[in-house]
């Protein structure tokens, strides 16, 4: 962080932040896939945090922790994220299975869909919720979302490839 006058408020996204002193400007971090309009939530960064948690849901935004259950989790219990709100995109064009999957009716309020974003968090104490990883093996490298399963994948079917791991 460089000490600039001139800018009065910033707000990022897209990759995980860890730590960072406090800025000398309001300081935000946005958190939101793709399928939800970008940002679904939003956490005013005031002091050094180890993981700056991505926040609160913005206006119009719910977000629910759930196990695999599809029940809601308590407060430090770590969950699949689901959002619903305004900005839940409608599905994947052309793709029907995975619109599917990864778009679902709301358990917990009849008419709503949700998206399974596949992202782990949990709630702090302080109602902020905090990225703890993925349920799967999906990895963001320069914010582009990246299937190591589907790398490996091709990789194995290389001639000569005995067997592989593919890590970020």
């Amino acid at each position: 962080i460089f000490e600039n006058h001139s800018l009065k408020h910033l707000s990022v996204g897209g990759e995980k932040l860890v730590s960072m002193p406090p800025p000398f400007y309001a300081f935000y971090n946005g958190y939101g896939p793709t399928e939800c309009t970008i940002f679904s939530t939003v956490f005013h960064v005031l002091e050094r945090e180890e993981n700056i948690p991505i926040g609160h849901p913005l206006s119009n935004v719910q977000l629910y922790v759930v196990d695999r259950q599809m029940r809601r989790l308590p407060v430090g219990a770590a969950g699949e994220l689901l959002i619903g709100g305004i900005g839940v995109g409608r599905g994947y064009l052309n793709n029907p299975e995975k619109t599917a999957e990864a778009f679902i009716d709301n358990p917990f309020q009849p008419g709503v869909r949700l998206y399974r974003s596949g992202d782990i968090v949990r709630y702090r104490p302080d109602g902020n919720a905090e990225f703890v990883g993925r349920k799967d093996r999906q990895v963001k490298i320069r914010g582009f979302r990246i299937e190591l399963k589907e790398v490996e994948s091709v990789i194995q079917d290389i001639p000569g490839v005995k067997d592989v791991t593919v890590q970020a």
